[in-house]
């Protein structure tokens, strides 16, 4: 009888988690579409949308002035605060070089008033090497402020 009690704790436990990090991803849901900056007199855009193959899964797209995507294909979503949200970094590299060694790496997101959302993004290893250059270090970023575009 003892086993029965244990078995639907943990059962009723598991459902009242995954039900939790639904309501994460479903919040974050406010956050899908495109955002636009400036940063040193070029434009930045943020593309926040659902992954084609796996619509449980976010996408993260920033793209510079030269169309030069950084895709974060694979992450986990957690959200620290009301409407803030942390996606920390599986899978990720630049469109066109796929040679990336990212470690520990982490977005986050929050909404602010007028459409506007804050970014920022940290990691310990972020290093996209292409052939024989010495690569492309993805620096880290703090309170980038982008508008959502209409």
């Amino acid at each position: 009888m003892n086993r029965i009690y244990i078995g639907l704790i943990l059962f009723f436990s598991s459902l009242g988690y995954g039900q939790q990090l639904s309501e994460t991803e479903k919040k974050m849901y406010e956050l899908l579409g495109t955002w636009k900056t400036e940063v040193e007199g070029s434009s930045l855009t943020l593309v926040i949308s659902l992954e084609k193959e796996k619509k449980e899964h976010f996408q993260v797209v920033l793209i510079n002035i030269n169309g030069e995507k950084f895709i974060v294909n694979e992450s986990t979503v957690s959200s620290p605060a009301p409407s803030e949200y942390q996606l920390k970094v599986i899978k990720a590299a630049f469109e066109q070089y796929q040679d990336c060694k990212i470690k520990d790496a982490v977005i986050d997101l929050k909404k602010l008033e007028n459409d506007t959302i804050s970014f920022g993004y940290h990691s310990k290893i972020s290093d996209c090497v292409f052939g024989s250059d010495n690569g492309l270090e993805i620096p880290d970023i703090d309170g980038l402020i982008f508008k959502k575009e209409k």
